[in-house]
C-alpha cells in the first residue's frame, strides 16, 4: 500500500507542478519533451519491484518454513526496503523530468557569429521539372539546398527563385528553421517562365548590405537554358563587387523531355507549336562560363553528395567574418533543479541498508 500510495502522490504532485508552471508562466516548456515518455513509462518500476518481491517471497517459502528462514537468510527490513524504493522511484521521476528540459522565462539576446553570406538562387522554370535526375530536377535542387543549409555553421543564409524574372523569398538570415521551412514549398509553378540566371545574380546581389564586410557568394542550381539576359556580364560584375558565383547543373547533357502533371497525374509532355516534344538538356558551358566570370566553381548534380561536398568545400575557403544575426528569444533553463534532486535522493537510497541493525535471536527461534 505504501508503494501505491507514493506513487499516486508522485504523480499528483508533478501533474500539479506542470498545471501551476502552465498557468503562471505562459512560456513554460519542455525542450526535450520526447523524454517526458520516459517519465510515463517510470511507472513500471514500483510495478516490476512489487512483482519481484512477490516472486521471491514465494521462492524462500517453498525452500524453508519461517523460523529456519531466519537463521539462513540475512533479517531484512521491510520499511527500509520500502523506503529504498520510494527514494529511488522519486529520484527517477526526478531525473527524468530534469532530462525533459523544463524552461520557463525568456530573455531577447542578440545573436552573433563567425560566417560569410550566402544566396542560394534556384531554377523554377518549367525544365526542372524534367526527370534526368531522380526523381526530377526540382526535387534534387530542393535536396541540394537542404543539404548546404544542413553545413552552415554560423553563416547567413537566403533564397532567391527565378524563372523569367527573380524574386527574393528569404533575405539573408541565420535561421536556418525557417530556410528549411521554405525549401520544401520551392517549386515550377512560377507565373512568368523563363530563364533569366542573370536576373537571379543582380536580385542575389541587391539582397547583400554590400556595406557589411562579411565575404558573400551565391551558389546558382540550374540547368543552364539561360534565354532572358547576359549572365556573364552578371557573374563578372558581382565578382568585382567581391561576391563569388558557384554554379551546379541540374540535368543531363543528353536531353530528356518535360513531363506535364495535372492534379497530381502525368498527362503528358510539352510540345512546340508544331506538335514536336520539347527536350530540355543541361547547358554545361553556359553554367562553367557563369562560374568562371564569377569566380566560383562549377558541379553537377548527381544521386550522391559529392556534388554539394565541392560547393561545401568551396565556400569553407572564404574567410568568415563576426556576423549580426538578429535578435532572437532565448529561453531559461531549469532542469538543473530537478536533476539535483534527483541524484540527491538516488545517492541516499544507496546508502541505507536493508538489513536490521540487530541480528535476530537465536535462542528465541530454537525454542520455536
Amino acid at each position: 500500500m505504501a508503494v501505491l500510495a507514493t506513487e499516486v502522490l508522485l504523480w499528483f504532485i508533478l501533474i500539479g507542478l506542470w498545471l501551476a508552471a502552465s498557468t503562471l508562466e505562459s512560456s513554460f516548456r519542455f525542450a526535450r519533451p520526447q523524454m517526458l515518455w520516459l517519465l510515463a513509462g517510470s511507472t513500471v518500476v514500483p510495478i516490476v519491484f512489487l512483482a519481484m518481491l512477490r516472486w521471491k517471497d514465494k521462492a524462500l517459502e517453498r525452500f524453508a518454513d519461517a523460523p529456519l528462514l531466519l537463521l539462513m537468510v540475512p533479517h531484512i527490513s521491510p520499511f527500509y526496503v520500502v523506503l529504498r524504493l520510494v527514494l529511488f522511484r522519486v529520484g527517477l521521476a526526478m531525473i527524468l523530468a530534469g532530462l525533459s528540459m523544463p524552461q520557463y522565462g525568456v530573455k531577447e539576446v542578440e545573436g552573433s557569429a563567425e560566417g560569410i553570406d550566402l544566396m542560394v538562387a534556384v531554377d523554377v522554370s518549367n525544365s526542372m521539372r524534367a526527370e534526368d535526375l531522380t526523381p526530377n530536377r526540382m526535387e534534387q535542387a530542393r535536396l541540394s539546398i537542404e543539404q548546404i543549409v544542413q553545413e552552415l555553421k554560423g553563416d547567413r543564409v537566403g533564397i532567391v527563385t527565378f524563372a523569367g524574372v527573380a524574386d527574393v523569398h528569404i533575405p539573408v538570415t541565420g535561421d536556418y528553421n525557417a530556410v528549411k521551412s521554405f525549401i520544401s514549398s520551392i517549386d515550377t509553378d512560377f507565373p512568368i517562365q523563363g530563364t533569366a540566371i542573370g536576373a537571379a545574380i543582380k536580385t542575389s546581389i541587391g539582397s547583400f548590405d554590400m556595406e557589411n564586410s562579411s565575404n558573400k557568394a551565391i551558389v546558382i542550381l540550374s540547368d543552364g537554358e539561360n534565354h532572358e539576359d547576359d549572365a556573364l556580364e552578371a557573374a563578372a560584375a558581382a565578382l568585382e563587387k567581391g561576391v563569388i558565383v558557384h554554379t551546379i547543373g541540374m540535368g543531363s547533357p543528353q536531353g530528356v523531355p518535360i513531363p506535364i502533371y495535372r492534379n497530381g497525374r502525368q498527362v503528358g509532355y510539352k510540345e512546340n507549336q508544331t506538335g514536336e516534344k520539347v527536350v530540355t538538356r543541361l547547358n554545361e558551358k553556359m553554367l562553367q562560363d557563369i562560374s568562371t566570370a564569377g569566380g566560383g566553381v562549377y558541379v553537377r548534380a548527381d544521386q550522391s553528395r559529392s556534388a554539394v561536398n565541392l560547393i561545401i568545400d568551396a565556400l569553407d575557403q572564404l574567410e568568415e567574418t563576426k556576423l549580426d544575426t538578429g535578435m532572437y528569444m532565448e529561453y531559461e533553463d531549469h532542469f538543473y533543479i530537478f536533476l539535483i534532486i534527483g541524484t540527491f535522493l538516488i545517492i541516499i537510497e544507496a546508502c541505507i541498508p536493508e538489513k536490521k541493525d540487530t541480528p535476530p535471536n537465536r535462542s528465541k527461534l530454537q525454542r520455536a
